[in-house]
């Protein structure tokens, strides 16, 4: 909260300077600290080709397999997030194109001037307000769909979209496309810029009422609450949300689903990779009750985060953290 208020008495002027600074000093950290440049997710480029009757038998195979399912502390540019897998003939399983460069950080200035003159109290209304502004900024009016970023042409008589070969992240901004990865890496970059400890985690989720979500990428915040000193950590969802509603249940809009966790963050990892495990999480809807005043209504249905390896790879991935 401390660079919460900085920020706030800053000029216009000096606040894009130290917005500029800063950014840069978690970058050098953050490239210092880790192998650099890093690809998130499942990397599977350059797989030999295969018929899909062999897809259980990968662990026979020698390919170069990696997965990178937790980055810890600032994301910088130049780091690559694989979003999606590709399937093409004749039976190639392939990340070329499923992916985007990191290539901009300017929402971070804009989240900045978003806050300037809000009142904000604690820690909770503050992660409240991240997922506002990446709904804003990210948009809701589908101006262009994800197939549409890729070009679909024919070869053997079979149709696919070819992709386009450079992509980025900043690909998605406006566009009202944007889905998990692009949520929790914005979503890891501004928590980290207000000096939090984020994870942005490449995993699953699952409701208890419902087909499963598959990848799904999320956050796993560590910071300490200013106002007790009570080290707090939690899951933060901008991506699957929560909804708020009125007090006669009229929608109002959504909010980050946001869930406090009692582990730490040892058993929370031991809990996210164990077999038939993950944490399992209750679903909420907030009612507005007075100005700026919520209360959640718990659900029936639960919520299970984890990290679980699709397309039968887990014989075959290595962690890296």
């Amino acid at each position: 909260m401390k660079i919460l208020r900085k920020i706030q008495r800053l000029s216009e002027e000096k606040l894009e300077e130290y917005v500029e600074k800063r950014i840069n000093l978690l970058e050098a950290k953050s490239k210092k600290d880790h192998k650099y440049p890093l690809t998130l997710g499942y990397d599977v480029e350059n797989i030999n080709p295969m018929p899909y009757d062999f897809i259980n038998e990968y662990d026979k195979l020698n390919m170069p397999v990696k997965s990178i399912c937790s980055y810890r502390g600032y994301i910088p540019k130049g780091d690559k997030m694989i979003y999606e897998y590709k399937q093409e003939p004749p039976y190639t399983l392939s990340n070329k194109g499923g992916y985007y460069i990191i290539d901009s950080d300017e929402y971070i200035l804009e989240f900045c001037k978003y806050i300037r003159n809000e009142d904000i109290a604690n820690e909770h209304e503050l992660f409240n307000i991240i997922g506002e502004f990446l709904d804003i900024y990210f948009g809701d009016n589908m101006e262009m769909s994800r197939n549409e970023m890729n070009r679909l042409i024919y070869k053997n008589d079979n149709a696919f979209f070819e992709p386009i070969r450079e992509h980025k992240f900043s690909d998605f901004f406006g566009k009202g496309n944007a889905k998990c990865s692009e949520f929790a890496i914005a979503a890891q970059n501004i928590m980290s810029f207000f000096g939090y400890d984020p994870y942005c985690i490449c995993g699953r989720l699952d409701y208890s009422d419902r087909k499963s979500e598959r990848d799904h990428v999320f956050n796993i915040v560590n910071y300490t609450e200013e106002r007790t000193g009570k080290k707090t950590r939690i899951v933060f969802d901008a991506s699957a949300s929560v909804n708020v509603f009125d007090y006669v249940r009229g929608y109002i809009g959504r909010y980050p689903y946001i869930s406090f966790l009692e582990e730490d963050m040892d058993e929370i990892f031991y809990k996210l990779f164990a077999e038939d495990n993950g944490l399992e999480l209750e679903s909420y809807s907030y009612e507005i009750i007075g100005n700026r005043m919520m209360q959640a209504i718990h659900e029936e249905v639960t919520r299970r985060y984890s990290i679980k390896i699709d397309f039968e790879l887990s014989k075959v991935m290595t962690k890296e953290r």
